[in-house]
């Protein structure tokens, strides 16, 4: 084997010593690895690269507590051993051309976030992404290779990584949103009206079936379901970003708004007869993890009402007022 292993380590040396896989590296990587007892030998080698570094000290992902990934194909103990592996640049390089190769693009990357939850982490491209609670994104294994594309619901925020030569685009309900370095957000629930892209940076199009728009910053767009409409909007930043940050904003919104944002922040289910609280808004900017009983003891001044929680819901009633 001793002869197979300075095959490949030379191979990998002369490839990595034009610092990045260019169109022609790729090309001859792709050839070598056609070859079936090469990519034997290559399993091989990198097995035991594996054993060479697993004793290594591998760093947690940045993530929010309970972030769900799922995958349908590979488990999380492949994560974990190609976490380690990656400690080696160059390795990582060769493996991320691998999976292209080897892995079909229907083969899906999911994360996940529940009720409660926020999660923030980088796509293998350097992109970085904010994701709220109860939301999803998903991309191919392929992904960064011949498309940057992604799906997502819940609401997202993305500082995209500059590539002109492969648009970063979002599929979202039946709108797409395009951009090559820019920084957005995209917001569909599935139990909201709407589709929304919100632009802070840069510039981004924005497409549905029948129309298209392209925004500046600090504009938004809302595509209605029901209506298949697109309709511009002035986007406040400051607001659009305070979740990313950890801040919990109402702003004259509805006490439907309100519960719900409620249940999004702190994951708990919220049980309230909307007709008593008809025409009332709410507007309170909370400090980074304030507690749920705090903000309900402002609401409960504010829009006189009472609460009570009962397991994991939330129990909220109008407030009765004696004569």
């Amino acid at each position: 084997m001793s002869e197979n292993k300075s095959h490949i380590d030379a191979k990998i040396n002369r490839l990595y010593s034009d610092k990045m896989l260019g169109k022609e590296a790729i090309q001859d990587l792709e050839s070598w690895l056609d070859n079936d007892s090469e990519r034997e030998e290559l399993l091989l080698y990198f097995s035991e690269k594996w054993e060479a570094v697993k004793t290594s000290d591998v760093k947690e992902a940045n993530q929010t507590k309970r972030l769900f990934i799922t995958s349908t194909w590979w488990n999380l103990q492949f994560y974990k051993n190609l976490a380690a592996i990656l400690l080696l640049p160059l390795i990582g390089a060769l493996l991320f051309v691998i999976i292209n190769k080897k892995v079909a693009d229907t083969q899906l990357m999911t994360v996940r976030t529940e009720l409660g939850d926020r999660a923030h982490f980088f796509l293998p491209d350097g992109t970085e992404v904010h994701m709220n609670a109860l939301s999803t994104l998903s991309y191919n294994l392929s992904y960064g290779v011949n498309q940057r594309n992604v799906q997502v619901t819940g609401e997202v925020y993305f500082d995209v990584f500059k590539n002109p030569s492969l648009p970063f685009v979002v599929s979202s309900d039946s709108i797409t949103v395009e951009a090559l370095g820019t920084q957005f957000m995209v917001r569909n629930y599935l139990d909201e009206p709407f589709v929304r892209s919100s632009l802070l940076e840069g510039k981004i199009k924005v497409e549905s079936t029948d129309e298209g728009m392209v925004l500046v910053p600090g504009e938004s767009v809302e595509y209605n379901k029901a209506a298949s409409v697109l309709t511009k909007k002035r986007f406040d930043l400051g607001m659009g970003l305070a979740w990313t940050n950890g801040s919990l904003i109402f702003k004259d919104d509805t006490m439907e708004d309100v519960c719900r944002k409620i249940e999004h922040w702190y994951g708990v289910d919220v049980i309230c007869n909307m007709a008593d609280f008809k025409g009332k808004t709410f507007s309170l900017r909370l400090r980074k993890e304030e507690t749920l009983y705090n903000l309900l003891a402002i609401m409960g001044e504010v829009l006189q009402l009472n609460y009570r929680m009962n397991d994991d819901k939330l129990i909220i009633t109008k407030k009765r007022i004696n004569n």
